[in-house]
């Protein structure tokens, strides 16, 4: 007895989306503070995930503001508008991701997975006038 044509995929909202997403942040953030208890057991010389975190953090800040980028502009507006959504003040919209509290980090992820749920609803068959 076989089972035909039987869909497994489910319709999610954009805010169950976003609750989703952020539900997998939250569960990374538990394993990098498992790994982090289990390093300091072990001695072992391994990355930190949250140094990891970091670091991507860090990546995608500094490619945002790389002002060789011919999109420099609209990076920067865009990147504004993340940190906008994320709630943090304009005067802190330039640090760097060691300044960041841990507060900020969060609310800036919880942004990005916005930024990603709403991408995710744009249509694939996008066109500008010509």
């Amino acid at each position: 007895m076989a089972i035909d044509n039987f869909d497994m995929t489910v319709n999610f909202n954009a805010g169950q989306r976003l609750c989703g997403l952020n539900k997998i942040a939250e569960i990374r953030a538990e394993m990098r503070e498992i790994n982090k208890r289990v390093k300091q057991q072990d001695k072992k010389n391994r990355p930190v995930p949250h140094a990891i975190m970091d670091k991507d953090l860090a990546r995608f800040l500094a490619d945002m503001r790389d002002e060789h980028d011919k999109k420099y502009e609209q990076n920067n507006r865009a990147l504004s508008a993340l940190f906008y959504l994320a709630g943090i003040k304009t005067a802190r919209h330039g640090v760097d991701v060691v300044e960041m509290s841990d507060q900020e980090k969060k609310a800036l992820i919880i942004a990005m997975n916005h930024f990603r749920v709403m991408v995710s609803l744009f249509s694939e068959r996008l066109t500008l006038s010509v």
